[in-house]
């Protein structure tokens, strides 16, 4: 057996192990760092970064960098540490026992990463015997910005076949059940960047990490798979996409593209839109004011959610859905619209939308005469003519303008109409005379040659059989037509602005005044007795009057007697009843039934010792505000002997 080595070898041994094994770490580090100097310390580990680069990523940059130290050559207490970024001293740690267990770790702060470029990060290690060496530097990379220098991207480019006739069944089956979109080439377009592209907004595609051919070749090509295609369904498909730096920051949304997706066979076989007011060759103002339209008719091959787009002239109507029924759609033109459009020859047409994409129809030519007498309206869009003044009304007795008073009944009013610019020879006045429901139309009145040059129109006559047709009214409505000479293609009459008149000449019942009412269960000697009032009540009616009207109030009063023939002085006191009637649209021309209750009202005469008694009834017509009494009492004998 080999005998032991003295203590002086062993401690010569040693140093010789320790000395080889540090001058291999040199020899190691000198060919990892051949720029190093000799006494440099091994380069610090930075965790969690990226690339050859050492690019931080978001995460990091938000919550630290993690710096690895590696121990040094003869670690001791008292040894000092300096951790360094861009040559700044950031942390300090003192070492306490050179046993401790390496490398050190150290979580760089956010703040210090705020600044993107390149940051050098070192460390130095000041030893008990003051000597200091550095490490190797390494290069951090603190990139904070956007993609394409935080400017909006330019949109996907798509092939020119889809831009124009959208994508459809026969393109996907033609290239491969998918469409390719490019990606333009973007500011600081580099390996590892990633494009995040979104169809229809609710259908994102797989993330495309960019690789360095992308970059050579100077854009990025991504696939939409057919089945994506299908998922979002038809119609005018979003499409959009956003950068995503190498450090994870996103870009801004790029210009968005609208792509038409047309998967079922397209509308065919459309018809020229028809005008039924046009049929007779000619849509006149009077066709405007009853109501124009244009009516389309089924086509071939029609889809739930296609819409009508019309046109009448260069003015686009609203959109209007079509019916999946087979049946025609009508679409309304407004009297605006055709007046504003004018006269002459109008184009009609219709585009069907299906998913924003249109379809056009052909044209229908239409002609149009609005042309009219008078002054240019100023306002289409309201039946009248503005710069029609109202007409004056005057009863031919009282002569008080706009109101027609009884003493006017018999003998007629006239209506004036002012006289208007641009007025012409052979132009037609006709007064309108009334509400639409009792519309009168007066004779009307030929402008002659010496009106003109008068600039004064005569007065029209209202007749006095016009005048016992017209219901009080206090604000009966009577205004004007202008209609174009005889001979023109159209009449076009145009309305003026109308007058409100007063009109009360006769109440409710006409000239004769209202009638006096009658007891329904009166007997042939002028009685009603107690079997036909007990329990029900005296049943009364008020006939039918003259000028009846809706919104009437009839109301009856009845009187009871203590004696036979209504003497003064035998009224029962609480033996007064009123009732009222509120005439309805329907009732109008209808005799009115009243009924006077037994209780309170009719049984006080039995209390008499003879069971005589009386009533009397008369009625009020409250019309337009007005009371009017019946000219006639209506009364009658009571008998409740029970019998």
């Amino acid at each position: 057996m080999q005998s032991k080595i003295t203590a002086q070898q062993a401690r010569s041994l040693q140093r010789n192990v320790r000395r080889a094994r540090a001058e291999q770490r040199r020899r190691m580090q000198a060919a990892q760092h051949p720029q190093a100097r000799a006494n440099e310390l091994e380069a610090p580990t930075v965790v969690g970064v990226l690339y050859e680069d050492n690019l931080v990523p978001l995460d990091v940059l938000d919550s630290g960098l993690e710096i690895q130290v590696p121990v040094w050559p003869r670690l001791q207490a008292g040894d000092e540490l300096s951790i360094l970024w861009d040559d700044v001293e950031v942390h300090r740690f003192v070492v306490t026992d050179a046993e401790m267990v390496f490398p050190y770790s150290y979580i760089l702060p956010p703040d210090n990463m705020q600044v993107s470029g390149s940051h050098r990060l070192t460390y130095s290690a000041l030893l008990i015997s003051g000597l200091e060496p550095s490490s190797v530097p390494v290069i951090v990379t603190v990139d904070r910005n956007e993609p394409n220098s935080g400017n909006i991207p330019a949109a996907l480019e798509f092939p020119a076949e889809i831009v124009s006739d959208g994508i459809t069944p026969a393109y996907l089956a033609a290239n491969g059940d998918k469409v390719m979109v490019k990606v333009p080439h973007y500011s600081g377009m580099e390996a590892n960047q990633s494009v995040h592209v979104l169809w229809g907004n609710s259908h994102p595609l797989p993330i495309k990490v960019l690789e360095q051919a992308d970059v050579d070749q100077g854009y990025v090509e991504i696939e939409i798979p057919g089945d994506t295609i299908r998922a979002a369904g038809e119609g005018r498909m979003d499409a959009y996409y956003y950068l995503t730096s190498r450090a994870g920051f996103d870009g801004k949304e790029s210009i968005h593209s609208d792509i038409d997706v047309i998967l079922s066979a397209p509308p065919s076989g459309l018809l020229a839109p028809t005008v039924l007011l046009a049929e007779d060759g000619l849509v006149d103002r009077d066709d405007a004011t009853a109501g124009v339209f244009i009516t389309v008719a089924p086509y071939q091959n029609m889809g739930a959610g296609d819409q009508v787009a019309a046109k009448w002239g260069s003015t686009a109507l609203a959109l209007y859905p079509m019916q999946v029924d087979g049946h025609p759609v009508d679409i309304a033109v407004s009297r605006a619209i055709v007046i504003n459009e004018g006269s002459g020859v109008i184009d009609v047409s219709y585009e069907i939308l299906r998913n924003s994409r249109p379809y056009g129809s052909p044209v229908t030519p239409i002609t149009v005469d609005i042309d009219t007498a008078g002054p240019l309206d100023p306002d289409p869009t309201t039946p009248e003519n503005e710069l029609l003044a109202a007409p004056t009304v005057l009863g031919n007795v009282s002569q008080s303008p706009n109101e027609l008073t009884p003493e006017d009944l018999e003998s007629g009013a006239t209506v004036e109409v002012p006289f208007y610019s641009e007025a012409k020879e052979g132009e037609i006045i006709t007064v309108q005379w009334g509400s639409m429901s009792g519309l009168i139309a007066l004779p009307p009145y030929t402008i002659t040659a010496q009106d003109v040059t008068d600039q004064q129109l005569p007065p029209v006559p209202v007749s006095t059989a016009v005048l016992e047709g017209t219901l009080n009214n206090p604000a009966l409505p009577v205004n004007y037509t202008l209609t174009r000479p005889l001979g023109a293609p159209a009449a076009n009459p145009v309305l003026s602005l109308t007058q409100s008149v007063n009109a009360h000449m006769s109440g409710p019942g006409g000239i004769d005044g209202l009638g006096a009412a009658t007891f329904d269960d009166i007997n042939g000697r002028g009685y009603l007795l107690y079997a036909v009032v007990y329990p029900d009540g005296a049943k009364i009616t008020v006939p039918a009057y003259l000028n009846m009207q809706a919104n009437d109030k009839v109301t009856l009063e009845w009187q009871a007697y203590s004696a036979l023939g209504t003497p003064v002085g035998e009224e029962i006191a609480e033996a007064l009843f009123t009732q009222t009637i509120d005439v309805t649209a329907d009732m109008v021309g209808s005799d009115l039934a009243f009924t006077v209750p037994y209780d309170t009202y009719i049984s006080p005469i039995a209390l008499e010792e003879d069971f005589f008694g009386s009533a009397k009834v008369i009625y009020t017509v409250n019309q337009g505000g007005t009371d009017f009494l019946s000219e006639e009492e209506a009364t009658v004998n009571i008998d409740l002997l029970d019998l």
